[in-house]
């Protein structure tokens, strides 16, 4: 037998991302790297940028790099940022290529 074709109007393809429930939008999220949550997934809309915010999102932290020393500075700024978003509940981190003395003290000082 014969399989007939759907069809499907665009609106039925089209899904709003705004519309999953924030712990679902959180767990796809939680996916990525802190640099690429820090870099662009929190400039997409203010409900993502208020999931980042969410403490629970920093519980591990992955600031893997290439290992390119020119973006040391900026890797060590933005790990103390993501640090500070953990609001002391942070358990597992990251930080290869790029930990200095001062970056090990401020983790564990929170």
């Amino acid at each position: 037998m014969p399989r007939r074709k759907r069809k499907t109007s665009a609106a039925a393809v089209t899904r709003n991302w705004l519309e999953l429930p924030p712990d679902v939008t959180a767990s796809i999220l939680s996916r990525l790297g802190a640099i690429d949550i820090l870099n662009s997934a929190q400039k997409v809309c203010s409900q993502w940028r208020n999931i980042c915010k969410d403490p629970s999102m920093w519980r591990s932290i992955d600031m893997c790099n290439s290992g390119e020393r020119d973006d040391d500075y900026i890797h060590v700024k933005m790990c103390f940022h993501a640090v500070d978003r953990s609001c002391g509940h942070l358990l597992d981190i990251s930080i290869e290529h790029f930990g200095t003395d001062e970056l090990l003290l401020y983790i564990a000082e929170r």
